[in-house]
C-alpha cells in the first residue's frame, strides 16, 4: 500500500513501487532516508512541483531504509538521488538536491 503526503507518493511496498512506475507517463522517483539532512531538504522541493506538475506525472518517494531491496535493485548508492521512469522504464536520473527549475526541465525532457 502507498500513502498521499499532499501530492507525493509514498511507496508501501514494492508491488505498490512496481504498479505506479508502469502507469503511463514519467514518474518521478525520489530515493531518500529521513536522518539525510539534504534528503529532508528535498522534501519541500518534490512537494511544490508535485503540486504544479502536468497530469501525466507521478511524484514518489521510497524511503531506503524501508525498502533497501528497491535501493540495491536500481543502483542507489547515494542520497538523495531521483530516478525517472517512462512506462516503466528507467529513462535517466538527477544525483543531490536540485531546485523545482532544474527538476521541471528533467521531467520535461522525458516527457
Amino acid at each position: 500500500m502507498s500513502t498521499a503526503t499532499d501530492n507525493v507518493i509514498k511507496v508501501g511496498s514494492e508491488a505498490a513501487f512496481q504498479q505506479a512506475i508502469a502507469q503511463p507517463g514519467v514518474t518521478a522517483v525520489d530515493f531518500w532516508a529521513t536522518w539525510c539532512q539534504p534528503c529532508v531538504a528535498y522534501g519541500p522541493i518534490l512537494e511544490s512541483y508535485a503540486a504544479t506538475a502536468p497530469e501525466d506525472v507521478t511524484v514518489l518517494k521510497v524511503n531506503v531504509d524501508d525498502h533497501n531491496t528497491l535501493a540495491a535493485a536500481y543502483g542507489i548508492r547515494s542520497i538523495p538521488t531521483t530516478v525517472f521512469f517512462k512506462n516503466g522504464e528507467e529513462v535517466g536520473r538527477l544525483g543531490g538536491v536540485v531546485g523545482g527549475k532544474q527538476l521541471a526541465e528533467a521531467v520535461d525532457s522525458y516527457r
